[in-house]
């Protein structure tokens, strides 16, 4: 959804407070009646920054943004094939994430995330891992690469198995003669 002109008054937004409309819509609040809960929205932030020259939420505060509203922030961009691709991607630390919508310098709601061409997922699917170890014969960093999650598992576990056993046997190298025999 398109926040860029003030449905009740028809003149453009001049204010920078795309992400507060971003954050009460995704609250609820609908675009007829929340220019009261973005001025709340704002005024939140400004105490929490102690801002009193604002010129609009900066990539570099988005950090910042989802600590004060305890949300996460997913920003996503056009690249210059048309393509979807991902300008801030949030840590996930919060419950809830709003999805928005970079186009010249404006933020917008992502409100409909699953389309015919697209079907949006929000999961973590591993594709490598990097095993390290000072088991002698392992010390070099190992690098695992399989996009199915279950074979990387596999191949994961199967290798630190390996170091395992060479650590058993490492072991049993260091105890006396005596000790192995059971004497």
């Amino acid at each position: 959804m398109t926040l860029e002109i003030n449905d009740r008054t028809g003149y453009a937004y001049e204010d920078h407070f795309c992400a507060f409309r971003c954050l009460a819509l995704h609250q609820g609040y609908d675009v007829k009646n929340f220019e009261g809960k973005t001025k709340q929205l704002f005024d939140k932030w400004t105490k929490f920054k102690g801002v009193k020259d604002f010129q609009g939420v900066e990539y570099r505060e988005l950090s910042e943004f989802e600590s004060s509203f305890e949300i996460n922030v997913e920003v996503y961009a056009l690249n210059l094939e048309g393509h979807v691709e991902s300008v801030y991607k949030s840590r996930g630390r919060y419950e809830d994430t709003v999805y928005l919508h970079l186009y010249q310098a404006l933020l917008h709601n992502v409100q409909d995330q699953s389309s015919e061409k697209v079907e949006w997922t929000h999961e973590h699917m591993p594709i490598s891992v990097s095993i390290c170890s000072n088991v002698p014969g392992f010390e070099e960093p190992h690098c695992l690469v399989n996009d199915n999650g279950d074979e990387l598992v596999r191949e994961m576990v199967g290798y630190m198995k390996d170091i395992a056993e060479k650590t058993e046997l490492s072991q049993d190298e260091s105890l006396p003669f005596s000790q192995l025999k059971g004497d």
